[in-house]
């Protein structure tokens, strides 16, 4: 967009904004965090598990109103009801030229356009309170989670490691992450249960990667696999598989690898090189970029 288009004019401005002010309204769920209250209690619950999610849902709060209030400031200035600010300028002539404000990307690292950006930060804030929800029936792990509907999934892990050693009476250090996408072999109690992850690199067979057969999909497809079964355990526990059985395999948080979340031991058929020269990975399905 041209220097003149950026200077403020109501016609020009309201054609380029009005449409992601509409999509916020539409997207943003203002009812339910406005009136959503996170106790310091809840922020210190004895389970890491639990205070990382509450932690979670009062930072996208925090997000979420930071960014109505910006969108709401701009909404009033097209409206001819409120006068155009410094920042407010800033903030839209970063969306007039298709770009996420610097104060919105500050507090969340998200995708580039704007739209996508809006569109992820609410999906994940709407599936937030649903993980609360379910860790006040402490029923958050007895079922399937993904990880992409996290901000800080990284964290999430560590706060299952911690979890995992206190449970189990083993100290952090001495643990270790097994993997499996059968459940009988990861059936332990701290065992977790990750749906939403994509496959680049291979084929799967529903139990390990495989080679690409003739005619199968190319090693830039890629492939949803079924729930996968991770728990933290005792360093001196036996592994699901023989080591020559598996590959190390990354999984990221998108598609770009920019973003390391872990590693796992992924079961594999073949030689565990032709995985890491095939570029063999795994990414959260949600996250942006993976849909």
């Amino acid at each position: 967009m041209s220097v003149e288009a950026l200077r403020f004019d109501k016609a020009t401005w309201t054609a380029g904004l009005k449409p992601l002010c509409d999509m916020w309204s539409a997207l943003y769920p203002r009812a339910a965090f406005e009136g959503l209250v996170v106790a310091p209690a809840q922020l210190n619950a004895a389970d890491p598990v639990a205070a990382f999610v509450y932690m979670e849902v009062a930072a996208v709060k925090e997000v979420l109103q930071a960014v109505h209030e910006s969108i709401a400031t701009i909404t009033s200035v097209l409206q001819g009801t409120a006068m155009l600010t410094a920042t407010s300028q800033e903030e839209a002539t970063a969306l007039l030229r298709g770009a996420v404000p610097g104060s919105w990307s500050a507090r969340w690292e998200g995708p580039e356009a704007p739209t996508a950006w809006v569109s992820l930060v609410t999906k994940k804030a709407a599936a937030l309170l649903l993980w609360a929800e379910r860790v006040g029936k402490q029923a958050l792990l007895r079922g399937a989670v993904d990880l992409s509907e996290l901000f800080h999934p990284e964290t999430f892990l560590s706060a299952l490691r911690q979890r995992s050693a206190r449970s189990l009476g083993i100290a952090i250090d001495e643990l270790k992450l097994v993997s499996s996408f059968e459940r009988a072999k990861v059936a332990g109690e701290t065992t977790v249960e990750l749906e939403g992850l994509c496959l680049q690199g291979c084929e799967f067979d529903g139990r390990r990667l495989v080679d690409i057969r003739d005619g199968g999909a190319g090693s830039r497809e890629l492939i949803l696999l079924p729930p996968c079964f991770i728990a933290w355990v005792g360093s001196g526990e036996p592994d699901p598989y023989p080591a020559e059985a598996t590959v190390r395999t990354p999984i990221y948080h998108a598609l770009d690898r920019e973003e390391l979340l872990c590693t796992i031991e992924a079961p594999n058929q073949g030689e565990a090189a032709t995985r890491v020269l095939g570029g063999v990975a795994l990414f959260l399905a949600g996250a942006g970029g993976v849909e």
